[in-house]
Protein backbone atom coordinates (compact mmCIF):
# COMPACT_ATOMS: atom_id res chain seq x y z
CA UNK A 1 0.00 0.00 0.00
CA UNK A 2 2.86 2.38 0.78
CA UNK A 3 4.49 2.12 -2.66
CA UNK A 4 1.53 3.45 -4.66
CA UNK A 5 0.85 6.17 -2.09
CA UNK A 6 4.42 7.46 -2.08
CA UNK A 7 4.66 7.21 -5.87
CA UNK A 8 1.45 9.18 -6.33
CA UNK A 9 2.60 11.82 -3.87
CA UNK A 10 5.91 12.27 -5.70
CA UNK A 11 4.22 12.44 -9.10
CA UNK A 12 1.81 15.05 -7.76
CA UNK A 13 4.60 17.12 -6.23
CA UNK A 14 6.49 17.00 -9.55
CA UNK A 15 3.28 18.15 -11.32
CA UNK A 16 3.35 15.39 -13.91
CA UNK A 17 0.89 12.74 -15.01
CA UNK A 18 2.09 9.22 -14.15
CA UNK A 19 1.73 6.47 -16.74
CA UNK A 20 0.27 3.01 -16.32
CA UNK A 21 3.77 1.50 -16.44
CA UNK A 22 4.88 3.83 -13.63
CA UNK A 23 1.83 2.86 -11.58
CA UNK A 24 2.76 -0.80 -12.08
CA UNK A 25 6.26 0.08 -10.82
CA UNK A 26 4.76 1.67 -7.70
CA UNK A 27 2.80 -1.50 -6.97
CA UNK A 28 5.65 -3.89 -7.78
CA UNK A 29 8.22 -1.80 -5.93
CA UNK A 30 5.86 -1.50 -2.97
CA UNK A 31 5.42 -5.26 -2.75
CA UNK A 32 9.16 -5.90 -2.95
CA UNK A 33 9.97 -3.00 -0.60
CA UNK A 34 7.52 -4.32 1.99
CA UNK A 35 9.35 -7.65 2.07
CA UNK A 36 12.89 -6.20 2.27
CA UNK A 37 13.11 -5.69 6.06
CA UNK A 38 12.30 -9.36 6.67
CA UNK A 39 14.68 -10.45 3.91
CA UNK A 40 17.48 -8.43 5.50
CA UNK A 41 16.59 -9.59 9.03
CA UNK A 42 14.59 -12.83 8.93
CA UNK A 43 12.08 -13.37 11.74
CA UNK A 44 13.84 -16.24 13.51
CA UNK A 45 12.54 -15.03 16.90
CA UNK A 46 10.25 -12.23 18.17
CA UNK A 47 13.30 -10.09 19.01
CA UNK A 48 14.81 -10.26 15.49
CA UNK A 49 14.46 -6.53 14.90
CA UNK A 50 17.78 -4.77 14.56
CA UNK A 51 18.88 -1.92 12.26
CA UNK A 52 16.75 -2.86 9.23
CA UNK A 53 13.65 -2.78 11.47
CA UNK A 54 14.56 0.41 13.32
CA UNK A 55 13.44 3.98 13.62
CA UNK A 56 16.75 4.90 12.01
CA UNK A 57 15.93 2.83 8.89
CA UNK A 58 12.51 4.53 8.82
CA UNK A 59 14.09 7.99 8.89
CA UNK A 60 16.59 7.02 6.18
CA UNK A 61 13.77 5.85 3.90
CA UNK A 62 11.77 9.02 4.49
CA UNK A 63 14.89 11.07 3.74
CA UNK A 64 15.47 9.09 0.53
CA UNK A 65 11.91 9.75 -0.62
CA UNK A 66 12.25 13.47 0.03
CA UNK A 67 15.71 13.79 -1.47
CA UNK A 68 16.33 15.75 -4.62
CA UNK A 69 18.30 12.78 -5.95
CA UNK A 70 15.17 10.62 -5.89
CA UNK A 71 13.07 13.29 -7.61
CA UNK A 72 15.76 13.99 -10.20
CA UNK A 73 16.18 10.29 -10.93
CA UNK A 74 12.43 9.78 -11.40
CA UNK A 75 12.14 12.85 -13.61
CA UNK A 76 15.19 11.84 -15.67
CA UNK A 77 13.75 8.36 -16.23
CA UNK A 78 10.35 9.81 -17.15
CA UNK A 79 11.89 12.32 -19.57
CA UNK A 80 14.02 9.64 -21.22
CA UNK A 81 10.91 7.47 -21.57
CA UNK A 82 9.09 10.35 -23.27
CA UNK A 83 11.96 10.71 -25.73
CA UNK A 84 11.71 6.98 -26.58
CA UNK A 85 7.97 7.34 -27.16
CA UNK A 86 8.65 10.27 -29.50
CA UNK A 87 11.28 8.23 -31.34
CA UNK A 88 8.69 5.45 -31.72
CA UNK A 89 6.35 7.91 -33.41
CA UNK A 90 9.09 9.09 -35.79
CA UNK A 91 10.55 5.66 -36.64
CA UNK A 92 7.75 3.17 -37.41
CA UNK A 93 10.24 0.43 -38.29
CA UNK A 94 11.63 0.39 -34.73
CA UNK A 95 8.55 1.70 -32.93
CA UNK A 96 7.96 -1.42 -30.85
CA UNK A 97 11.52 -1.42 -29.53
CA UNK A 98 11.40 2.27 -28.63
CA UNK A 99 8.04 1.88 -26.92
CA UNK A 100 9.35 -1.07 -24.93
CA UNK A 101 12.36 0.98 -23.78
CA UNK A 102 10.00 3.79 -22.79
CA UNK A 103 7.74 1.48 -20.79
CA UNK A 104 10.69 -0.11 -19.00
CA UNK A 105 12.02 3.32 -18.01
CA UNK A 106 8.56 4.38 -16.79
CA UNK A 107 8.32 1.17 -14.76
CA UNK A 108 11.72 1.80 -13.16
CA UNK A 109 10.65 5.38 -12.38
CA UNK A 110 7.79 3.83 -10.42
CA UNK A 111 9.88 1.17 -8.71
CA UNK A 112 12.15 3.74 -7.01
CA UNK A 113 9.50 5.38 -4.81
CA UNK A 114 7.63 2.08 -4.57
CA UNK A 115 10.54 0.34 -2.86
CA UNK A 116 10.94 3.07 -0.26
CA UNK A 117 7.20 3.35 0.29
CA UNK A 118 6.82 -0.40 0.75
CA UNK A 119 9.73 -0.47 3.18
CA UNK A 120 8.19 2.37 5.18
CA UNK A 121 4.78 0.69 5.26
CA UNK A 122 6.39 -2.48 6.65
CA UNK A 123 8.08 -0.49 9.41
CA UNK A 124 4.87 1.39 10.23
CA UNK A 125 3.01 -1.90 10.57
CA UNK A 126 5.79 -3.38 12.71
CA UNK A 127 5.73 -0.33 14.97
CA UNK A 128 2.15 -1.16 15.94
CA UNK A 129 3.11 -4.58 17.37
CA UNK A 130 3.97 -5.30 20.99
CA UNK A 131 7.70 -5.31 20.19
CA UNK A 132 7.59 -2.03 18.25
CA UNK A 133 10.72 -0.73 16.54
CA UNK A 134 14.10 -0.13 18.15
CA UNK A 135 15.63 3.29 17.62
CA UNK A 136 18.83 1.94 16.06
Amino acid sequence: MGGPLIGAALATSAKRQPTFAEFCGWVGGGIVGATLPDLFEPAYCPHHRKFCHSGCAFVLNVAAIQSQTMLKSINALSNKAKSYHLMAAMDPANAQTYRLYGYVLEFIAGVLPGLAGGYISHLVMDSTTAFGLPLI
